[in-house]
């Protein structure tokens, strides 16, 4: 839970700036703007979504044809790269980056717990370290 509220936050301190950006425009494409100030919020949210999101999702992929498709004006980037970065953040904020193997995993992690808690209590110290051991292993790999 603290990872995910790590990258909520994350995300939102970016929206943020995007919004602080929007509010300071009066046209749709940041044309009244600093370029550089459209372009800075432009890669901080290309950033968060590369770094937060599935390789080859559709959040990375929204954002590549966003920026590739205005690579000259940002400012009519903005507001799709945005778009793809909200979507991401509602992603995370209901659980849906889960995968089916990642909870797979997360009942197989739980089941060997169990039984090495199992085989500890009955006084097979030995076995229950191995099982305990390998399971940290794998999970680190």
């Amino acid at each position: 839970m603290a990872l995910q509220t790590e990258i909520l936050n994350q995300i939102d301190a970016v929206l943020k700036r995007y919004e602080d950006i929007r509010s300071l425009s009066q046209w749709p494409s940041f044309s009244d703007l600093p370029g550089e100030d459209v372009a800075a919020v432009v890669t901080l949210m290309s950033d968060c979504i590369r770094r937060l999101a599935p390789p080859n999702s559709q959040y990375v992929q929204a954002m590549a044809v966003a920026v590739n498709s205005y690579a000259l004006l940002p400012g009519t980037a903005a507001p799709y790269v945005a778009g793809a970065l909200s979507a991401l953040r509602s992603a995370y904020a209901s659980g849906y980056l889960t995968t089916v193997s990642e909870l797979i995993h997360a009942e197989l992690f739980s089941d060997f717990i169990q039984m090495s808690e199992y085989l500890l209590s009955e006084g097979y110290k030995d076995p229950a370290a191995v099982i305990i051991g390998s399971l940290l292993e794998e999970h680190l790999r």
